[in-house]
């Protein structure tokens, strides 16, 4: 649970600055058919068709993959550059199971996946979660910046702000798999 204090103190410092502005938040939601009636058919389908990590190469029921975009303005004044405006997008995209023909499936088949599906959504609600508050954390890094020199200053300011919280926030989703067994943890197991 090394992860867990990291949380706590990124969120006391998203806390701590009512300067920034609010986000942009999109999710998006990209489902994937599957088809079958036993629940060797749907582990199966599940295992064939499921979205692809693209680090691990490993094939999973579900992901979230997130994107963080963000624009500027900055203004000189007395010699200084300092950043005037911003505007920081989250993107986050969960890849998630249909199944097409349930009314075709064994009833309790039926059951499982329907408990099996809310679990899951919760696992990957997690990750929108983390996925949001990277956002925030740039955000609020973004207007804590300083005053620069030169234009190439306050630029490359911003893209090594923006490299470290990505960079620290994808940990954080990797620990939150890790301490979730990518969900199954949190009861998102289909047989």
């Amino acid at each position: 649970m090394r992860g867990f204090p990291l949380i706590l103190l990124l969120n006391f410092w998203l806390s701590a600055d009512a300067l920034a502005a609010e986000i942009e938040f999109k999710r998006v939601w990209s489902l994937y058919d599957i088809k079958g009636r036993t629940y060797a058919e749907l582990r199966r389908q599940l295992n064939e068709a499921g979205p692809v990590n693209p680090d691990t190469r490993k094939r999973f029921d579900a992901r979230t993959d997130w994107n963080l975009s963000w624009d500027y303005q900055y203004s000189r004044s007395d010699g200084k550059y300092r950043l005037t405006e911003q505007t920081v997008k989250v993107t986050a995209t969960i890849h998630f199971p249909k199944w097409v023909d349930i009314e075709h499936g064994h009833p309790l088949a039926r059951r499982l996946w329907i408990v099996y599906l809310n679990n899951l959504k919760r696992h990957e609600e997690g990750h929108v979660e983390l996925a949001k508050r990277a956002g925030q954390t740039l955000n609020t890094r973004l207007s804590q910046l300083g005053t620069f020199n030169s234009k190439i200053e306050i630029e490359e300011a911003i893209k090594k702000k923006a490299r470290e919280i990505v960079a620290i926030h994808k940990a954080l989703h990797q620990d939150y798999d890790r301490r979730t067994n990518h969900g199954k943890s949190q009861g998102a197991r289909f047989p």
